[in-house]
């Protein structure tokens, strides 16, 4: 007969969460420079240990020159993989390897920015108000927040989100998030692409009656036939009458297709701040540098640390004095993490389209996030939260650091892949180069560019078309 008890045991094993300074660096991560330089004003009016530098000197590196240092050890949202930190003092957190001295008397470079509630601001203000939900829960959804575009969808599936998030979690727990974030935010955000956006539009409806029934259904189950309006094969499909179908497509046509569109973005605000300086060297190189209007100096004040460390205080007050030491230079090291994934990112960046500063958008090559990622070894939401809403500034113009990413098309005949935007480059070159009394053909356009290995079926040629702001062969030949 076995015998029955109990017994103490101690196992050891090692968990990642997403501590207050994880989730602020996360923050600052994504913040273009404007917000960022909010969130730094607040922070020095809330925190007298932390302090503003006035001097800084110059760093500019040169992806055609550097080889890659290698990689530091790192955890998550710190020090990624990849990313060389900067060199600092403990009582000086500044750049200055990254920044140069900053004129006193130059004008401010956010005066006239103005002051406007993004999607990430109202969606994160909305979770803080829900008070019935668990630590948890509230971290899932602050990090699918983070994972939103610009247009309020997920660019990733819900497993990618889920795999490249520390804090560990069920699939019906990020199913539960998920489904808060489409309740508390406007309808349609959170959607995984325009059509779900479109149907969580429908389900907010009241009353839901039969023709919002059947407009759900004609968006997931005949949107080929929605798009020729051919209400006969639709409601043969669905079983259901073609008045009711017309019905349910008259609803479709007062939903929004761009409910993320009354937020703000960089584009909305009329101008944009650059927060990367590309240029070209005497000896022709490329030489990439942080803007330094936008890359702010923090330095920790020890000396006002170390004289309350000594002083009489009371012992409820020095620990609230060590508590804002320990956020003061946290945050400082959030903001230079920041700045030192945008400069390496940037760096990349250059490196890999370096034909683009010599040719323009015709020769910039297949390249997505993940690439990126790859040569970094660091994880694709941190590209893609550096990359949104930072610019660079180049001999060519000013970018969105995303212009520089695109899909590749079929590769060809010599086995080379070339990017859509080089394809749209093309095509707006052709169109340019024709003549006004007899236009390209979307057809002419695609047989054109497959004499020069490009491989584009007519469709997708008079996609690109309109996407160039391009009229099509009738109205360019009346213009003409």
């Amino acid at each position: 007969m076995s015998s029955q008890g109990s017994s103490l045991r101690i196992t050891q094993n090692q968990r990642l969460a997403l501590t207050e300074s994880l989730l602020r660096a996360l923050e600052l991560l994504q913040l273009p420079a404007a917000e960022l330089e909010e969130a730094i004003q607040a922070e020095l009016q809330a925190n007298p240990l932390l302090e503003r530098e006035d001097e800084g000197t110059e760093a500019s590196i040169s992806p055609e020159e550097t080889s890659a240092s290698p990689a530091p050890q790192s955890t998550p949202f710190d020090d990624p993989v990849g990313v060389t930190p900067i060199e600092r003092e403990p009582s000086a957190l500044d750049w200055a390897s990254t920044t140069r001295s900053i004129d006193d008397d130059a004008p401010e470079a956010y005066e006239t920015v103005a002051a406007a509630e993004s999607l990430g601001e109202f969606l994160e203000n909305e979770l803080s108000l829900q008070t019935a939900l668990s630590n948890l829960q509230r971290t899932l959804i602050a990090w699918l927040i983070g994972n939103l575009s610009e247009e309020g969808l997920f660019e990733e599936s819900l497993e990618e989100i889920a795999a490249a998030c520390p804090v560990k979690a069920s699939h019906a727990e990020w199913g539960k998030a998920l489904e808060c974030l489409q309740q508390i935010a406007p309808a349609g955000i959170g959607a995984r692409n325009k059509t779900e956006m479109l149907t969580l539009q429908l389900e907010r409806l009241q009353p839901q009656d039969e023709a919002a029934s059947a407009a759900k259904r004609m968006l997931v189950e005949c949107p080929e036939l929605l798009l020729k309006r051919d209400f006969r094969a639709i409601a043969r499909r669905l079983a259901c009458e073609s008045a009711l179908c017309e019905r349910a497509f008259a609803l479709i046509g007062t939903l929004d297709p761009h409910p993320a569109a009354r937020f703000a973005s960089p584009e909305k605000e009329g101008f944009v701040i650059p927060e990367v300086i590309v240029t070209r060297t005497a000896s022709g190189a490329l030489s990439v540098a942080l803007n330094p209007a936008c890359t702010p100096r923090l330095r920790f004040n020890q000396e006002y640390f170390e004289l309350l460390n000594s002083s009489r205080l009371p012992a409820e007050s020095l620990a609230l004095w060590r508590e804002k030491a320990h956020s003061a230079r946290g945050f400082a090291h959030a903001v230079e993490q920041r700045a030192a994934t945008l400069l390496t990112v940037a760096r990349a960046i250059a490196k890999e389209q370096k034909e683009f500063f010599r040719q323009g958008d015709g020769a910039l090559r297949p390249m997505t996030l993940k690439d990126i990622a790859d040569i970094l070894k660091i994880s694709v939401s941190t590209v893609s939260r550096i990359t949104s809403g930072k610019y660079m500034q180049t001999p060519r113009g000013t970018f969105e650091l995303k212009h520089f990413f695109s899909s590749s098309l079929p590769a060809a005949a010599d086995g080379q892949s070339v990017s859509s935007l080089a394809a749209r480059e093309r095509i707006r070159a052709l169109v340019h180069a024709e003549d006004p009394e007899h236009p390209l053909s979307d057809g002419a356009i695609a047989e054109a560019l497959s004499t020069e290995g490009i491989s584009l079926a007519r469709r997708t040629v008079a996609k690109y078309r309109e996407l160039e702001g391009i009229a099509p062969k009738s109205e360019r030949k009346r213009l003409g």
